[in-house]
């Protein structure tokens, strides 16, 4: 039984000659898993860019509000001082 291909034909606008391009089966399975390896890594390579940046926000936004309480900390203990 003879190897299954798959016959690409490219048709440039306009006048040209057209390019037509066989490509193996087993050669369009190995690309496709390899692009699909390649989108994998690049959602996860995202996702953990976009999680770490929301996280670095966070921080920012809590140390923000850890330093508000510490003022108004220092604030009571010099009221309660004075009493």
């Amino acid at each position: 039984m003879s190897e299954r291909k798959w016959t690409v034909v490219v048709v440039p606008p306009g006048v040209g000659a057209s390019k037509v391009i066989e490509v193996s089966h087993r050669l369009l399975k190995t690309a496709t898993g390899f692009g699909t390896v390649v989108a994998l890594g690049a959602l996860v390579l995202g996702y953990g860019l976009v999680s770490r940046s929301l996280n670095l926000r966070h921080a920012d936004q809590l140390e923000r509000q850890n330093a508000a309480l510490a003022e108004e900390l220092t604030r009571l203990h010099s009221q309660l001082s004075s009493l």
